[in-house]
């Protein structure tokens, strides 16, 4: 890792480290069917040896492999038009049934299972890009089983990182842990199905990365090793980057020098030292909208002037943390900009809407005053799509964000790069090279919340504006994400 001391330990099986009386890899526990009069439940195990599951219980020398109460499993019938039904086990156990939750019943063989519940995602079977920390343990490592009967014999469909993190910085504590590579670690399944059949290596489309939620209150790191699990499909990873952001902003990012492997039912063991977390710097205006429009940055702070937007709730649900522009709103600042036509800079927004902008846009800032001139904006054009534009430069993302959830909005202008990249949560959407040459872009300009000064109204929720004076990188957006 970066000619650190890293220690890329032996990948080691998880629940084969000492002599056991088991052979195949793909064996399965037997299980007696149970079936009764009326509702079917379904019957889980685990593979035998080597294997991983929601819950690992050090069982001296070995690994035992059990279920965990409130486990929620999808199961998907063989019906014409299949029931889809999620079932809930209440064992703690190496094997558990499963009863009908929600959804529709599953009557007809043959059954296909997912676990967690929620990776079937409506028939397009995906690996989150977000997991849940738990302590010591890996938190809902994705299965799958297929069956003509109730008893579903469940195989992995990840292996695991286990990243062993320490630091020499003093009060540390993690609150969310960023890997990316060249290969995807997230994303939709490719031909899941396979699984049932020995040797399968699972796949995802795309080169999403995968992020470790350890919560606002964080998990503290000392100079002892903390143990954090990650499950990632089975891979060759290169160029490997491990971003861990603190409780306090600061981060880092390691980035291997080597191929990290990662095999199927198995941990591959990284050990880390991160001693030089930092913030991300050269933030110049901080508009928090906790209940005011007041900037947070003391020195050279200017104030928003809130012209009829109303305070709401939050991405986290508190009250008067954020404001809602209702398609007649605006907010100005003065002289916000510092940067000129050498100066890179970066806009960041947190929004929500479900607005279906007209075709010339709905805007969440502007400083051209509409009419073109030497200046820039973000805004909202039609299908729900964001546009990037700098005097005569634009792009526009592909996909839509009027979803009615959260999304974090960063624009960055490099003048290094001749570049303008619009990210959206974190992950690059679209760019526009800058082909003739550094725009032009004036600094003491009125800055526009919500409109162009006059027209292009913005409706929905918006909070959390940042202005940068640097071209924020890749790994400080992400950091930023998860903050």
């Amino acid at each position: 890792m970066q000619q650190e001391d890293t220690a890329m330990k032996k990948v080691i099986i998880l629940a084969a480290l000492a002599a056991m009386a088991l052979t195949a890899c793909q064996q399965e526990i037997a299980i007696e069917e149970n079936q009764p009069a009326g509702t079917v439940v379904f019957t889980a195990t685990t593979e035998s040896a080597p294997a991983t599951k929601t819950a690992l219980s050090y069982n001296d020398p070995n690994y035992d492999v059990v279920w965990s109460s409130g486990d929620k499993i999808t199961i998907v019938d063989g019906a014409g038009t299949p029931n889809v039904g999620v079932y809930s086990t209440t064992s703690t156990t190496t094997h558990a049934d499963f009863t009908f939750s929600s959804g529709a019943e599953a009557t007809t063989p043959n059954y296909k299972a997912w676990y967690p519940s929620d990776i079937y995602n409506s028939g397009t079977p995906t690996l989150p890009a977000t997991q849940t920390y738990t302590a010591g343990n890996i938190s809902g490592s994705p299965m799958y089983a297929e069956s003509s009967t109730n008893s579903l014999a469940f195989k992995n469909i990840c292996g695991i990182i286990r990243l062993n993190i320490s630091t020499t910085q003093s009060g540390k504590k993690v609150r969310a842990i960023i890997l990316s590579a060249t290969q995807g670690m997230s994303g939709a399944i490719s031909n899941y199905a396979t699984l049932v059949s020995d040797g399968y290596v699972a796949t995802v489309t795309g080169t999403a990365g995968v992020a470790l939620n350890c919560g606002a209150s964080g998990v503290a790191i000392s100079s002892t090793a903390t143990p954090f699990y990650i499950a990632v499909p089975q891979n060759d990873f290169t160029s490997l980057k491990i971003t861990v952001v603190a409780t306090d902003g600061t981060f880092q990012t390691r980035t291997a020098n080597t191929t990290i492997s990662v095999a199927r039912s198995q941990i591959t063991d990284i050990s880390l030292s991160f001693d030089s977390m930092a913030a991300i710097s050269n933030l110049v205006h901080y508009w928090q909208f906790n209940g005011n429009t007041n900037d947070a940055i003391p020195s050279g702070a200017i104030n928003a002037v809130n012209n009829g937007a109303t305070l709401t709730t939050d991405r986290f649900g508190n009250a008067d943390r954020a404001y809602y522009f209702s398609g007649t709103n605006q907010m100005s600042i003065s002289n916000a900009g510092s940067y000129n036509n050498s100066t890179s800079f970066t806009f960041n927004v947190w929004v929500c809407t479900t607005q279906e902008p007209y075709s010339t846009g709905r805007n969440l800032i502007r400083t051209d005053e509409g009419n073109g001139s030497n200046g820039w904006f973000v805004r909202f054009v039609s299908g729900g799509r964001i546009e990037i534009w700098e005097c005569g430069y634009d792009a526009n993302s592909t996909k839509s964000y009027n979803d009615g959830k959260w999304h974090m909005i960063t624009y960055v202008r490099d003048v290094t790069g001749l570049k303008g990249t619009l990210y959206v949560d974190g992950i690059e959407e679209c760019s526009y090279s800058m082909s003739s040459g550094v725009a032009n872009v004036e600094n003491s300009k009125t800055h526009y919340l919500g409109s162009y000064g006059g027209g292009e109204f913005y409706e929905g929720k918006m909070d959390a504006v940042f202005l940068y004076n640097k071209a924020l990188t890749a790994d400080e957006i992400a950091a930023l994400y998860t903050l």
